[in-house]
């Protein structure tokens, strides 16, 4: 007499992982979901330690065209800290977002293609500077 078949337990086919650790799900308390990244409850507690660091702000270079500026943070003309994407709208307007707030970044009016592309902004870079834990 024969045995029953043993089943398999196979793992699921699109298992969720951290997309800045890499742990898989089943290995961390709380994974939030979005729609193209994943990040895991200890990745969450370091980015909240890390901004908890003081930032040093430094220009890159002198202020640039958008259009022409690289891929990364800027400065624009009233102070607020935004991020060029590589990304372009279907109209060929640069995706660009200013970061407090989250809004998309037109520049001064009018809010045209040729006019944000023009608009002068200031890349900069960002240092976190580590405390002294005495």
């Amino acid at each position: 007499m024969r045995g029953k078949p043993s089943r398999k337990i196979s793992p699921p086919k699109y298992a969720l992982f951290c997309s800045f650790c890499g742990k898989p799900q089943i290995e961390t308390a709380k994974l939030v979901v979005g729609r193209d990244a994943s990040i895991c409850r200890e990745c969450v507690m370091l980015c909240n330690e890390l901004a908890e660091l003081p930032m040093v702000i430094q220009a890159m270079t002198g202020p640039v065209m958008l259009g022409a500026a690289p891929i990364g943070l800027f400065i624009n003309d009233f102070g607020d800290l935004c991020l060029k994407t590589e990304y372009r709208t279907e109209k060929g307007a640069v995706e660009a977002y200013i970061v407090e707030s989250g809004e998309f970044f037109w520049g001064a009016a009018p809010q045209t293609v040729e006019s944000q592309l023009q608009q002068k902004v200031t890349p900069v870079a960002i240092r976190l500077e580590a405390t002294d834990a005495r």
